[in-house]
């Protein structure tokens, strides 16, 4: 799945990740019911699954960093099976 906003456009990391913030605050500050903080609690997995595969294809990119012939080059990878967009 990929996460997009409003008008299709890619939702950045950081955006992904101050979302999930602002969720945890929502559950630590707030008088929710128990219904309301399951939900955002499904939420914040959702995003953490997220910003986890970003921040395991962008691992995976510094590693593929190499030097070859005085020159640096970024190789894409496929990532692995583990995160990948599958909700």
């Amino acid at each position: 799945m990929r996460h997009t906003n409003k008008t299709d456009q890619p939702i950045h990391f950081s955006d992904q990740l101050n979302q999930l913030t602002e969720l945890a605050r929502r559950l630590e500050e707030e008088d929710l019911t128990l219904e309301q903080s399951i939900a955002l609690f499904e939420e914040g997995q959702k995003l953490i699954q997220y910003c986890q595969a970003q921040l395991q294809k962008a691992a995976q990119k510094v590693q593929q960093l190499t030097e070859k012939e005085g020159t640096y080059f970024l190789e894409t990878v496929t990532p692995s099976a583990q995160f990948a967009d599958d909700t």
